[in-house]
């Protein structure tokens, strides 16, 4: 099983080899590996480990092939789920092992310098171990679940809260199998365990940035951007803020397709709000944000589905989709000079340039777009309707609802790439279904050989 991954992993990059880029984000992880400057607004971990993996070898190869062996151990855990968790058929296994390594979303940022691979490799492992703990009750299982949850906030912070929350569920799932004392101190263990763990990163972050703790500096600046439309004059209370600098904002607030535009553009909400606060914009942001989304959460869920919605509106989504593919901008000459002079590199015209991996990515955007939806409907299912008493499937349904509320409440934008652990999730939860589905068949099967007939009956 994990051969065939490695031939077909292996094949795929003699077909396409092309390392892409999405401009700014690439730009930035790879000025940061380079530099060790700490990004303001994006993983820190990330250039860590291009640094490591590529920097050394004056090469951008080692980084297509570590992010590709990414791809390959995010498959093996998968087939390590079904077989070893759910007792899956080695068929079915197998299939969805090889679905997830042809899967377009992996492949293409397997050729990607952004997080997508290696945070969707860092969140499956933490659940295999998150489902191990749940199995067995191990502390040093529970140990590492938390330490792979801070690692998987470190690459992508809108994993905050499922690895806040994974540790803790894996020990109330515990609940009924464990002692009732063995189940608080694990449960006491993981709280301080993941609160202390989470802050450290954040001081850690914050006293290498000269900032306060956070995962991201420009965190707070996020958060105003997503809630822009709600953000009213008395949502700068307490913050020493002059709130008629919304009348200096000239992109129109209530705009929600214009938060993305609030955040980076000239003139828009955050650009303004930079310009009055000065040095407190971040701590000052973050003030606004909390007030915006406490006096109208109703409206935040508001914004979340009129975004979801976008996925469907057929303009949005070839925009988006050609700006994941790294289309829309292509690298500046900074960045083409770097890449040729530190990495061996010629990534000029590259932005414009299919490949076939580019062609398969950009012929399916309605695999994530499904996914994305299906996740929820299809974990429950697997769990409550085809692995009931498997603890472990309420894991995998408690992780698939909370990336769902999590993506719903916290995308200002359709963005594919968002979306990317969201379709191995997907075929993982199928193939518990389906193999479920087999084993009934088998059952009512076996059922049926065993009746007799009238005739048999009174022969007997």
């Amino acid at each position: 099983m994990l051969s065939t991954c490695v031939a077909l992993k292996i094949a795929l990059i003699l077909i396409d080899d092309r390392v892409r880029l999405f401009m700014g984000d690439s730009a930035t992880y790879l000025w940061s590996a380079l530099s060790l400057h700490i990004p303001s607004d994006r993983s820190y971990t990330y250039p860590l480990f291009i640094r490591m993996i590529a920097v050394p070898f004056a090469s951008i190869a080692p980084l297509l092939w570590a992010q590709t062996l990414c791809g390959v151990a995010t498959a093996a855990m998968i087939a390590w789920l079904l077989r070893s968790v759910f007792s899956a058929r080695r068929c079915v296994a197998f299939c969805v092992a090889t679905l997830v390594s042809l899967d377009p979303l992996q492949l293409f940022y397997e050729r990607m310098v952004m997080t997508e691979s290696l945070s969707t490799c860092v969140l499956i492992a933490s659940l295999c171990v998150a489902v191990a703990y749940v199995r067995s009750g191990r502390v040093w299982l529970l140990v590492a679940g938390v330490m792979l949850g801070v690692a998987s906030a470190s690459l992508r912070v809108g994993m905050v809260p499922l690895a806040y929350a994974l540790g803790i569920a894996a020990v109330v799932l515990r609940w009924g199998v464990a002692r009732h004392n063995e189940i608080v101190r694990h449960l006491a263990i993981a709280l301080a365990l993941t609160c202390a763990a989470h802050g450290a990163y954040r001081h850690l972050y914050g006293f290498a940035t000269h900032t306060g703790p956070n995962y991201i500096r420009d965190g707070g600046l996020f958060r105003l951007g997503l809630v822009a439309p709600l953000v009213r004059a008395e949502d700068f209370d307490g913050t020493r803020v002059d709130p008629h600098l919304l009348d200096e904002v000239t992109i129109p607030l209530a705009d929600e397709t214009a938060r993305e535009a609030q955040i980076w553009a000239p003139n828009g909400l955050i650009d303004v709000l930079k310009r009055r606060a000065g040095p407190r914009a971040y701590k000052v942001a973050s003030k606004i944000a909390a007030h915006a989304m406490w006096r109208d959460p109703l409206g935040v869920i508001r914004l979340g589905i009129a975004t979801t919605a976008d996925y469907f509106d057929p303009r949005l989504r070839e925009m988006r989709l050609y700006s994941d593919l790294g289309f829309g901008q292509p690298p500046d000459p900074q960045t083409l000079a770097s890449l040729r002079d530190h990495f061996g590199y010629d990534a000029t015209g590259l932005a414009r340039t299919p490949s076939p991996v580019y062609r398969y990515f950009e012929a399916t955007p309605w695999w994530p777009t499904a996914c994305l939806f299906a996740l929820a409907p299809l974990a429950l299912v697997a769990a409550f309707g085809f692995a009931r008493g498997n603890r472990a499937a309420l894991l995998l349904a408690l992780v698939g609802c909370g990336l769902v509320v999590g993506q719903v409440l916290c995308a200002h934008i359709v963005s594919f790439r968002y979306l990317h652990p969201f379709t191995v999730l997907v075929l993982l939860n199928a193939a518990v279904v389906v193999d479920g589905m087999l084993a009934l068949d088998a059952k009512r099967g076996l059922q049926n050989e065993t009746k007799l007939s009238p005739l048999e009956a009174m022969a007997t």
